[in-house]
């Protein structure tokens, strides 16, 4: 939906986390924080995160409400 929020897994109570799918890819390392939405500026690391869940990976375009900081558990993600 256009203009909806983005909510991270605690608030939606999604057992799909990207720590379950990430070890092949290298990504989130010491594993993803279910209180936060991942994003990132660069179109090829959305694509990576989006194929390690093929029944219900998306790229989406968002617009954060608040100035951005680089996640030390995961670099390349904001």
């Amino acid at each position: 939906m256009v203009g909806g929020d983005v909510l991270p897994p605690s608030v939606t109570g999604t057992a799909d986390l990207l720590t379950a799918n990430s070890g092949p890819a290298g990504l989130c390392p010491d594993g993803a924080r279910p209180d936060r939405v991942y994003v990132t500026d660069r179109y090829e690391m959305a694509e990576v995160c989006a194929a390690l869940h093929p029944d219900k990976g998306c790229v989406y375009r968002v617009l954060p409400e608040w100035p951005l900081e680089e996640g030390t558990d995961n670099p390349g993600l904001f």
